[in-house]
């Protein structure tokens, strides 16, 4: 998973990317860190998505630009808008139902 620095490297992301995710963490969050190990484990299942994820620590504009209100919020971007949204609790087998759907519709 690509790590982002600044706020134009995410617009990119997504620009660049019809099918694209990004995880928002927050420092010192237990987590946010489970939540990135779970979603690096899935990625290979997912070829055509491409996943970054950036700490709002770095970045503290994104929490406005995405309206992120709480960490983690992990962000699903099909053709530049946002389709999907999980904040804080992260339920892996709703992420992969609503992946897989994504995923084909793309494929």
């Amino acid at each position: 998973m690509k790590i982002a620095t600044t706020l134009k490297e995410i617009e990119q992301h997504i620009n660049e990317n019809p099918f694209a995710l990004l995880l928002i963490k927050a420092p010192n969050c237990g987590v946010c860190t489970a939540v990135a190990q779970q979603l690096e484990a899935l990625l290979p299942t997912y070829p055509t998505l491409s996943a970054m994820q950036a700490n709002i620590a770095d970045i503290p504009e994104m929490a406005s630009y995405f309206h992120a209100l709480t960490a983690p919020v992990v962000l699903i971007f099909y053709e530049q808008k946002e389709v999907e949204r999980f904040a804080r609790f992260v339920p892996l087998q709703e992420l992969k139902v609503r992946l897989d759907f994504w995923q084909n519709l793309h494929a």
